[in-house]
């Protein structure tokens, strides 16, 4: 009887830890989106872009909102959110325009300097996992 309960309770234990394993997604792919836009992000400067394909940040760029073209589209985005009150619809405008072919339509994203909102891409989707990152820009 002893042993009877004791394959009882292993079983179990065993059926427990593989339920865990299968249950938790894999969070690989959403850490390498999420990199890959903070190196795009910090990396890639406003004169480096094809504006064929970004006619909302053309339209910045003529409308002298974007001055310096030599900056990274964070540093631009900076200045952006730093202005007095912070011109977070253009700040918008331009994040929506580059994640738009980056990030696939099943993963969220959203972006914040200084816990003021940016950008999101799908407020009403309901966050199941969250991958957090964060990068200090100087600029």
């Amino acid at each position: 009887m002893d042993a009877f309960l004791a394959l009882i309770l292993f079983g179990t234990f065993l059926a427990l830890i593989y339920s865990y394993y299968v249950g938790n997604p894999k969070l690989d792919q959403p850490f390498y989106f999420s990199e890959d836009v903070l190196d795009v992000f910090s990396n890639v400067k406003i004169n480096e872009l094809d504006l064929n394909q970004y006619p909302e940040i053309t339209k910045l760029i003529n409308n002298n909102i974007i001055t310096n073209q030599d900056k990274t589209i964070f540093e631009v985005l900076i200045e952006l959110n730093n202005k007095d009150p912070p011109d977070v619809d253009n700040s918008r405008v331009m994040v929506e325009e580059i994640v738009s072919g980056i990030i696939p339509a099943q993963y969220g994203f959203s972006l914040e300097f200084n816990k003021n909102p940016v950008y999101n891409n799908d407020p009403s989707k309901q966050v199941t996992n969250a991958i957090a990152r964060q990068r200090l820009i100087i600029g």
